[in-house]
């Protein structure tokens, strides 16, 4: 039983994984991931590690829109 029940864990935790993964290099949820980040920053609750992440979405949505 305590096998079963880590394998199935073990499953779950790699399906999760490959799901997080996908929605991470969807487009439309980096575009909002970047609205997002803006709004925050604009209402005032900005940090480096927030601004440093939205430099690199902008780096990034700059990269897509050349090669589309």
């Amino acid at each position: 039983m305590t096998v079963t029940y880590e394998e199935s864990l073990n499953t779950g935790i790699t399906k999760l994984n490959t799901e997080t993964n996908l929605l991470a290099e969807d487009p439309l949820v980096r575009e909002i991931s970047l609205i997002v980040a803006k709004e925050l920053m604009k209402s005032g609750k900005s940090n480096n590690q927030l601004a440093e992440l939205v430099k690199q979405r902008s780096q990034d949505k700059s990269l897509i829109d050349e090669v589309f």
